[in-house]
């Protein structure tokens, strides 16, 4: 293989900064995806499915059973929710 070496080099602080933002990010995710909040959410929205899909627990359910319910969901509470609603379910 046929690579060169950089001329210059990258300044150190530049890999640091990069690092820590992608630590920083990282464990930020960890905190929310494992939060209460989200865990009480999914569980909640995994409850209505099953009730309202009529599909018992460990069941597979049609996607498009899925879709639907899911679009329902968020289009009955509207606004900013139907983000937080969609990104849960793509979480469950």
């Amino acid at each position: 293989m046929s690579i060169r070496e950089l001329q210059n080099g990258v300044p150190v602080w530049t890999f640091v900064l990069s690092a820590l933002v992608m630590a920083l990010l990282s464990y930020g995710i960890r905190l929310i995806v494992t939060s209460d909040f989200i865990a009480n959410s999914s569980r909640g929205a995994l409850e209505r499915f099953w009730a309202r899909a009529d599909v018992r627990r460990g069941e597979s359910a049609p996607i498009l059973t899925f879709i639907a319910l899911t679009t329902q969901e968020a289009w009955s509470n509207g606004g900013a929710d139907i983000f937080l609603r969609c990104s849960i379910a793509l979480f469950v």
